[in-house]
């Protein structure tokens, strides 16, 4: 089959994708508020009880009884996009701002994801070309028309998901394939780790509520050198390694990785697919496994595929329709592989997560908290994972749901303040007159003292 017969395929694939309905479902709602409430329920019962109690020092004490009771926990629902758009060209390698440009924005707005990392957001390579620098042979009207679009793609794109509340941008200098990376989210912190001589991450330390954080990086591995890949992914994980190190004091942060890896995984394939991809590699020369996958899981990286079918012998047929999905979501058959992210009908585009501290493979074990902790802690689990059908680009985009949990510790125990003292109230009553204060039987005498001299 010939690579024009397959990109044909790829684009009728999305076609009958989309016909039948497959879609990036609505963003999750937080469904378990259990936690927030019994806090909740907690300080009103504190409350009730410094109001009706006749110890003077119970409003002084309220706040420090309350709040080192237990650690303060908050979950929120952060939703992610990953998608290499191919300088805004279709995989027939086609420009055009009404459909190809206009369907990649639309199909980005209408995921409505918190934070989007887009690989090959323009291609610098085309700059080199046009002046001279590089070995296409392009002519100079058609490198100039083609510089214009992309930037005229870029420039609108930007516009309007600034338009849309991303508020935080950011495109990598380095690299012949800049990656562009945008939030929603307020940024605590952002840096771009040059991976190889063309690549680099993008890294934002991003905002959660109760004093949580959660780093978010966005790559692309090099598409050719398999040791050239396994050298980026141990540079980018040295510079997490030293980041979460500095910040270990004040606060455990998870780690969100995402983008294009340029490398199957024999798991996400049938035993029949994976002889077939094999077979292309040995024809190309390139290795099955580059290492990837199996650096970041050493790691305590676990990647989001996982959770939705996770077969532990590959080489066995029956496993196939084993559904072990760990309740996260998809838009596809669970008991099957995965769909394809390329037009040449391979999975290369991924999500990684890790969970410092915590590097357990199940994700039952990563909520795991005690109240205990000194420090902030942060944990993030998978709840949904979906591969778009649009086909305006030469990948699919990748969407991934998260639940992120932060625990906040018990501020440390007062002891500046008194112990309770009780205060006698009676003088205020010492001179009233007495039965006085019986303001119903006062009430009722006076009505008849009334009745009895005034309605004769």
């Amino acid at each position: 089959m010939s690579v024009s017969e397959i990109v044909d395929c790829y684009v009728k694939d999305s076609e009958r994708a989309e016909r039948e309905g497959v879609a990036i479902p609505p963003r999750p709602s937080l469904a378990n508020r259990s936690s927030s409430s019994s806090i909740h329920n907690r300080t009103l019962g504190c409350v009730r009880d410094a109001l009706f109690s006749a110890s003077s020092s119970s409003l002084s004490t309220l706040a420090s009884s309350c709040s080192a009771s237990s650690s303060s926990r908050s979950s929120s629902v952060l939703r992610c996009l990953q998608w290499n758009i191919q300088a805004f060209s279709s995989p027939t390698d086609e420009r055009n701002m009404d459909t190809i440009t206009a369907g990649i924005i639309r199909s980005i707005c209408e995921s409505d994801c918190d934070v989007l990392v887009l690989n090959e957001i323009h291609w610098r390579e085309v700059e080199d070309d046009c002046n001279g620098n590089g070995n296409h042979d392009y002519s100079s009207y058609h490198c100039e028309g083609t510089k214009r679009a992309i930037r005229t793609s870029q420039a609108l794109l930007e516009e309007l998901l600034r338009l849309r509340g991303y508020h935080y941008s950011m495109v990598s200098e380095h690299g012949d394939t800049p990656t562009l990376i945008a939030t929603r989210k307020r940024v605590l912190a952002s840096k771009e780790v040059v991976l190889s001589h063309n690549r680099s991450a993008l890294c934002l330390k991003i905002e959660l509520p109760s004093d949580g954080s959660c780093w978010v990086v966005g790559t692309h591995l090099d598409a050719f050198d398999a040791h050239g890949r396994r050298s980026e992914i141990r540079t980018l994980l040295e510079e997490a390694d030293s980041s979460n190190t500095a910040a270990a004091a004040a606060a455990v942060v998870p780690n969100l990785l995402m983008g294009d890896f340029n490398q199957q995984r024999r798991r996400d394939y049938t035993p029949f697919e994976w002889e077939r991809v094999a077979s292309s590699a040995d024809l190309r020369g390139v290795p099955v496994d580059d290492g990837v996958a199996g650096i970041l899981e050493e790691a305590g990286f676990r990647c989001a595929l996982d959770h939705v079918r996770d077969n532990d012998n590959d080489d066995d047929d029956s496993n196939i329709d084993n559904n072990n999905n760990k309740n996260v979501s998809c838009n596809w058959n669970q008991a099957r592989p995965p769909p394809s992210t390329h037009w040449s009908g391979t999975t290369i585009d991924y999500t990684y997560y890790s969970n410092p501290n915590s590097h357990q493979h199940d994700s039952s074990t990563t909520n795991t908290t005690t109240t205990t902790t000194t420090t902030t802690t942060t944990t993030i689990h998978p709840h949904g994972v979906y591969v778009g059908p649009a086909g305006f680009s030469d990948h699919r985009m990748t969407v991934t749901d998260w639940t992120l949990t932060t625990t906040a510790p018990p501020p440390p125990p007062t002891t500046s303040h008194p112990a309770p003292r009780h205060i006698d109230k009676s003088f205020f009553f010492h001179h009233l007159p007495a039965g006085r204060h019986h303001s119903w039987l006062y009430n009722t005498a006076r009505r008849q003292f009334e009745h009895k001299y005034y309605h004769k």
